[in-house]
């Protein structure tokens, strides 16, 4: 309920972008430490980034490669504020955010489970991992109190367990589809011509994947596969279901497809 001093460090990329217009519509006092930030109507662009020493919060929406690098530093610098990092995968940065809190880092973990086309947060769900202060996860849940999204709290490990599946395998699969259509032989023109509901469905959400940004992509694949192994999961699918079929097993073709909607029934 308070006007925060926040600081978005990595505010020119896409979930920093957001971060920054969410904040400054909620009525906090934004500044962007990005070196390709340029002229913001959302917040201030500052040159040198000493405005984390005196921020609230400082949101750290920087890729997973650079985010160990920037929380140190952080810590180095004296940071006083709530630290909110956004990296998909935390797991093999659990040490190093350990000793961070040890040393006075008010770190936060936390992952918005939506992209940077988010215009409102109604159905949307924001995890924050339950390691740090309570009272620092409490500000960090606060952040999101008066809007719709819902705020879901789970250790670091299990997060990244679920993310294997949810991020790490969902984007394998487009991504293996996509592949799979290229190498075919049919350009995509052609199939769209003839293209059913389950296609056309399919390929929306297989084309927004393929355009996004591939150096995350390719971190989020990394991290998936030390958290549960999306490729192999895949992979033995569909030996299964290939199986199945040079088989002629019709009966055990039919069981697993039954399976797979009792599955989704829960």
């Amino acid at each position: 309920g308070n006007r925060l001093r926040a600081v978005v460090v990595g505010g020119a990329g896409g979930m920093g972008g957001w971060m920054a217009r969410f904040l400054n519509g909620q009525g906090h006092a934004v500044d962007i430490v990005d070196p390709s930030a340029v002229a913001s109507p959302f917040a201030r662009v500052t040159p040198d980034g000493r405005e984390v020493l005196e921020a609230d919060l400082v949101v750290v929406a920087v890729p997973m490669s650079v985010c160990p690098g920037i929380l140190a530093e952080l810590s180095r610098v004296g940071c006083g504020g709530v630290v909110l990092e956004l990296c998909s995968f935390k797991g093999p940065m659990l040490p190093l955010f350990e000793r961070l809190r040890g040393a006075g880092l008010r770190l936060v973990s936390a992952h918005p489970m939506f992209g940077p086309g988010a215009t409102v947060l109604s159905g949307k769900t924001v995890v924050v991992c339950g390691e740090g202060r309570e009272e620092d996860r409490a500000f960090a849940r606060g952040l999101f109190a008066s809007t719709s999204a819902k705020v879901v709290e789970m250790g670091t490990l299990e997060h990244d367990r679920r993310m294997a599946m949810v991020l790490g395998l969902t984007h394998l699969s487009n991504l293996v589809l996509s592949r799979a259509l290229q190498v075919s032989g049919h350009p995509f023109g052609e199939l769209r011509e003839v293209a059913g509901v389950t296609f056309s469905r399919q390929m929306d959400t297989s084309r927004e994947v393929a355009a996004e940004n591939p150096e995350l992509y390719f971190e989020i694949q990394a991290m998936s596969q030390e958290s549960g192994d999306a490729a192999g999961l895949l992979a033995r699918a569909v030996g299964d279901l290939r199986g199945l079929l040079e088989a002629g097993d019709r009966a055990g073709f039919v069981s697993m497809m039954v399976q797979l909607d009792a599955y989704y029934r829960g």
